[in-house]
């Protein structure tokens, strides 16, 4: 069993980045923001390949609220939860491990159902689809000490 052990993160996916970002300050108070627009080689269970997305990290103390905008690629998985309009929708939760490797692992060794894999320089992320029982996606997250002061991270 995968625990909920470093809970960090509610993601959300949209259409307009920049005006879903909007709603999240002006509605919520989420202030303080990092971006970024990585080009990333992703694995899924339509193959591998490359994928494209706008991102916004809004931190809130120990909480980050993450916003994606997908682009091109391999971005299938985003693209079924996106509303009509340019609001956030909401789509995983993510916990940041500390150990890739023992992670990645007990993923293998549950056979738990991967349906999104890759990594940017600095970071590892791997998303259980967990539609059937939760809903929505499990995101577990690996960064250096460098990447995670670099996107905002507390501590």
């Amino acid at each position: 069993m995968m625990k909920f052990e470093n809970f960090f993160q509610n993601a959300y996916v949209t259409r307009d980045l920049d005006e879903a970002v909007a709603i999240f300050r002006e509605q919520h108070d989420v202030q303080a923001w990092v971006f970024l627009e990585p080009d990333m080689t992703v694995r899924t269970a339509r193959g591998e390949g490359p994928a494209h997305v706008r991102v916004a990290m809004g931190w809130v103390g120990n909480y980050m609220v993450e916003v994606i905008q997908p682009i091109s690629g391999l971005i299938h998985h985003y693209l079924d939860f996106l509303p009509a309009d340019h609001t956030p929708r909401f789509h995983h939760i993510a916990m940041r491990t500390f150990d890739w490797e023992k992670t990645r692992a007990e993923i293998d060794r549950l056979k738990l159902p991967v349906a999104y894999e890759g990594s940017v320089p600095g970071c590892n992320f791997i998303y259980i689809d967990a539609l059937q029982t939760l809903g929505h996606y499990v995101e577990y997250v690996w960064a250096e000490q460098e990447m995670w002061k670099a996107i905002g991270g507390p501590g």
